[in-house]
């Protein structure tokens, strides 16, 4: 896609610009860039830009921490820069993480949650998976979890991943535009009609997202 069609597809202009200076000027016609040189430099661009990365979950999983028999707190949680204020992070009984940060049967190298297994709550808590309810379609609607109040400020247990998470009322929802490739194949020129060779899910549109409350601040 054009280059303006990048923008609008979300490439910061400096992550443009960067892959102008690395991919240079070729005199080869049939000369490919790799996608995912662009990718690397939209990352780039994004991390030195972005002071605040804000916890969100795409596809939400309810989550119920069985033994947690307190009033819902607040996480606080400081900032990159000593000129912004701490994140609060709403934290209670029930909460939100991401679909595909669990699996019933794990596959080998799945690092996240699983029956029996432990992860971290970035930012929060380690819990563990009790029980998984099922509904009457045999969908996962909800697991169920025990947490660990020392864990709190602590390191992972060893081999546990990390995953993302909000309060399940105390959390912003919110539209997520996901963008593909706009091609299913590598090089479309060489289809017959190219056209034939687009990306039809190149754009996903989640409108069940949930986030943090600070997102309705900026």
């Amino acid at each position: 896609p054009p280059l303006w069609g990048r923008g609008r597809g979300g490439s910061p202009p400096v992550a443009l610009r960067k892959l102008c200076e690395l991919i240079g000027v070729t005199k080869v016609p049939t000369s490919v860039i790799e996608y995912s040189l662009l990718e690397a430099c939209v990352r780039e661009a994004c991390k030195d830009d972005t002071p605040v990365k804000l916890l969100c979950v795409l596809r939400p999983l309810r989550v119920v921490l069985t033994n947690y028999d307190v009033e819902d707190t607040c996480i606080e949680v400081a900032q990159g820069g000593a000129e912004l204020p701490a994140r609060r992070l709403p934290f209670g009984r029930e909460l939100l993480i991401d679909r595909e940060d669990f699996m019933e049967e794990p596959e080998a190298g799945f690092k996240r949650l699983a029956p029996g297994r432990t992860v971290k709550l970035r930012y929060a808590y380690t819990i563990t998976c009790d029980e998984v309810v099922k509904d009457a379609n045999g969908d996962i609607s909800e697991i169920r979890c025990s947490y660990d109040a020392s864990s709190l400020g602590q390191r992972p247990p060893k081999g546990a991943g990390i995953v993302h998470w909000v309060h399940a009322s105390d959390s912003v929802p919110v539209r997520v535009r996901l963008y593909d490739r706009l091609f299913a194949e590598p090089r479309p020129e060489e289809q017959e009609d190219f056209l034939s060779a687009v990306n039809g899910a190149s754009l996903e549109v989640l409108e069940a997202a949930r986030c943090e409350p600070c997102v309705a601040e900026l």
